[in-house]
């Protein structure tokens, strides 16, 4: 698998990718030299909004989630604003609980919005590097992705 890194806030969107396929998303601290390839273009092209959320999924590999975890990330492609756990569980007949459990094994950063995801009474949870505060700013520049 290959990796390339692109400067992002405080650090670096790591996208690791196989036969031109976005096999995981990661925010990570520091970055190492990376080729540039059409992937890293298209991403680059996403992050300046030059390309939309839902182009961007063509070039996912969902072939490492569930079926379930394909089935909400694939309902999330259209979402451009804060949907709550419940109304997105709603949406997809299952529970919050079974929503949060897929926010946090989402292996798109940024593609598959997990950051749009919010509960009831704010916020809500975020597993990737420096939590909160980046869902927090990943939601103000929503606008960008869209």
């Amino acid at each position: 698998m290959n990796s390339f890194y692109i400067p992002f806030l405080s650090f670096y969107i790591k996208i690791s990718f196989l036969e031109n396929k976005i096999k995981r998303i990661d925010f990570v601290k520091s970055a190492k030299k990376s080729e540039l390839n059409l992937l890293s273009k298209k991403f680059e092209d996403f992050l300046k909004g030059k390309v939309s959320r839902k182009e961007m999924y063509s070039f996912l590999d969902f072939s490492g989630c569930s079926f379930f975890q394909k089935k909400i990330y694939k309902s999330m492609s259209s979402l451009n604003s804060t949907i709550t756990y419940k109304n997105l569980a709603e949406k997809n007949k299952t529970s919050p609980r079974a929503i949060g459990g897929a926010m946090k094994r989402n292996p798109f950063l940024l593609v598959v919005p997990c950051h749009l995801v919010v509960s009831k009474n704010g916020c809500g949870g975020f597993s990737a590097l420096n939590g909160f505060e980046t869902k927090k700013k990943l939601i103000d520049l929503e606008p960008y992705f869209l």
